[in-house]
């Protein structure tokens, strides 16, 4: 419907129902929105107040004024609704751009929890497939570690029952040895006293003779199984039983402590074979300690030799003096104390340290490869080393040197199994035309060196 121009005087009223009178037809939509008289009327039911709209009579046609009036109130209120619809578009844009930014911003954040669930889930996933395989893994580790032990166990224990045998056969045939060689020094000492006695009896049968001023008429088998004549001196001669076979000797060595006046060993014998590996077991290290002194002439000063003697090549050692028997050894026998006293001071490596042995670099090597050592060690400086390695290679430069004897007080000290397996390897690949005497407290390693003589000393 056209709006009435600014010219028209008079606008064209139609009757509404709405308002229950006539009114101009530019304002029908406008009223579309308007209350009913009687809800206009509810809210003034309260009051003493008449609306002035309603106090007209409703078939009186408006007045110029009037219509005037009530065309710019209608126009004004036309403008109002306008007015208040775009700003409520706008107001409706605003809220609408507000919403899709928020659901934007929502569908974004769900896409990224969803994308950190599912991280989560593959870790989740990762963390359990690992924990499976670690126990898988740790599972068969200790079944392999049980199968191990077991077959250690089985082992130990089959050479703990061979032991235990050879231990008994060893013990009974070092008593049976050990009475026999009591028996044999009474049968020495008794003959030693039935030359005294002979030589004396040809003495007084010599002076009988010569008060006589007579001759012998028969020869005097002597003790040495040679004729002799009864008025002849007899030949004084110093008795001993030493065995060339042999290149150590030790006959009823006995040791006192001076200060305590303990006996700490006791009538100890045994000997060492010029080929082959000598073992001497005892279940306490001291009174292997004090044998190997009294071989070296190690002794300390509160210690006596009360009986006995160490021979060496059949010479006494008692004979010289310590200086000169360190002496006269120096080319004889090795001794692991020795050199690891030696390597335990030095500042050098251990090819500098045995260059003056003249041994050759490529037995060296050999050796310390058999304790499983890489030929750098041997150009470290020695005192870097730790204890262990250390001791490897002193045991191994103990048997690179190949003199006659070689002597090893615990070699095995701080060795694991594997590393005592290795050197009963290098000892039986030893060269065979030498001596090695092993003095040790472990039953594993006196057991399983197949060793030509064994010995066997308790408390």
């Amino acid at each position: 419907m056209a709006k009435p121009t600014a010219r028209s005087s008079v606008a064209k009223m139609v009757h509404t129902d709405k308002a229950d009178y006539k009114v101009p037809e530019f304002l029908l939509s406008s009223l579309a929105y308007t209350p009913a008289p009687q809800d206009f009327y509810a809210g003034y039911k309260d009051s003493d107040e008449t609306p002035l709209w309603w106090t007209r009579d409703i078939d009186l046609p408006l007045t110029k004024k009037e219509n005037r009036r009530a065309y710019k109130k209608g126009i004004a209120l036309k403008d109002e609704l306008e007015s208040q619809r775009q700003r409520l578009g706008e107001a409706n844009k605003k809220f609408k751009a507000l919403l899709e930014a928020q659901e934007k911003e929502y569908k974004n954040r769900c896409e990224m929890l969803d994308k950190r669930v599912e991280m989560k889930l593959e870790e989740l996933e990762l963390l359990k497939q690992q924990s499976k395989l670690e126990y898988e893994n740790r599972l068969i580790e200790l079944e392999l570690e049980l199968q191990r032990t077991n077959l250690e166990r089985a082992f130990y224990e089959k050479e703990n029952d061979k032991f235990s045998i050879y231990e008994a056969y060893s013990q009974k045939n070092v008593e049976e040895r050990q009475q026999l060689e009591f028996a044999l020094a009474a049968l020495d000492t008794q003959l030693a006293a039935d030359k005294e006695v002979v030589a004396t009896l040809k003495e007084q049968a010599a002076e009988g003779y010569k008060l006589l001023g007579k001759t012998p008429v028969a020869p005097i088998i002597g003790a040495e199984g040679v004729i002799e004549q009864s008025f002849m001196e007899p030949v004084k001669t110093k008795m001993e039983r030493f065995d060339v076979r042999n290149i150590l000797e030790v006959k009823f060595l006995s040791l006192t402590n001076k200060d305590t006046g303990n006996v700490e060993l006791k009538n100890i014998s045994f000997d060492v074979k010029r080929k082959g590996i000598t073992v001497v077991y005892s279940q306490s290290g001291r009174v292997l300690a004090n044998i190997v002194s009294a071989i070296m002439r190690t002794l300390p000063s509160s210690m006596q030799v009360t009986g006995g003697d160490v021979r060496i090549e059949g010479e006494s050692n008692a004979d010289l003096l310590r200086g000169e028997y360190r002496e006269k050894i120096k080319d004889t026998i090795t001794c692991l104390g020795d050199m690891l006293d030696r390597l335990a001071r030095s500042s050098k490596t251990l090819l500098k340290e045995l260059r003056a042995e003249k041994i050759a670099d490529e037995r060296l090597f050999f050796i310390m490869k058999g304790f499983n050592l890489d030929q750098k060690t041997a150009h470290q400086k020695v005192s870097k080393l730790d204890e262990a390695t250390r001791r490897k290679l002193a045991v191994a430069a103990c048997l690179a040197m190949e003199l006659p004897l070689t002597l090893m007080f615990e070699p095995e000290e701080d060795m694991s199994l594997e590393d005592k397996n290795r050197l009963i390897d290098l000892l039986h690949t030893r060269n065979t035309d030498k001596a090695t005497l092993i003095f040790t407290t472990d039953k594993y390693l006196s057991g399983a060196l197949k060793s030509t003589s064994f010995y066997n000393f308790s408390l």
